[in-house]
């Protein structure tokens, strides 16, 4: 019961001051309340690295994904183009739809369809 209390004070109150919390905790006499205390923070932390490294993959294939399409666009239309519609494509958070941009734009022939193609696809 008081791991869920902590976890519910930490999740509701997110402008708690830790290090009060941490000095209160560390003074308790009871070994329930420290252990308890302990195992709750290594699961807090352990969250949230495995939420980071989440995280960093998304951003990772999303940058991929971006300068997958960018590159495309530099060598089948030139560096211009690409320069033009990259603040459209940096705008696309979604690296999903910049790898189905990437396969609907590599058909183009030519830069208007893949203005056109940018447009339906609300880029």
């Amino acid at each position: 019961m008081l791991e869920v209390l902590l976890r519910y004070a930490l999740v509701v109150n997110v402008d708690v001051d830790l290090a009060k919390v941490k000095s209160a905790l560390t003074e308790a006499r009871d070994p329930y309340i420290r252990r308890t205390v302990m195992s709750v923070a290594e699961k807090l932390i352990r969250q949230g690295r495995e939420e980071g490294r989440e995280e960093g993959i998304g951003f990772g294939r999303l940058q991929s994904s971006r300068n997958s399409l960018m590159r495309f666009l530099q060598v089948r239309f030139g560096a211009d183009v690409a320069t033009d519609l990259k603040p459209r494509i940096d705008a696309v958070e979604d690296p999903d739809l910049l790898e189905e941009l990437l396969g609907e734009v590599y058909g183009a022939a030519g830069v208007e369809d893949v203005h056109r193609i940018m447009v339906q696809r609300g880029v």
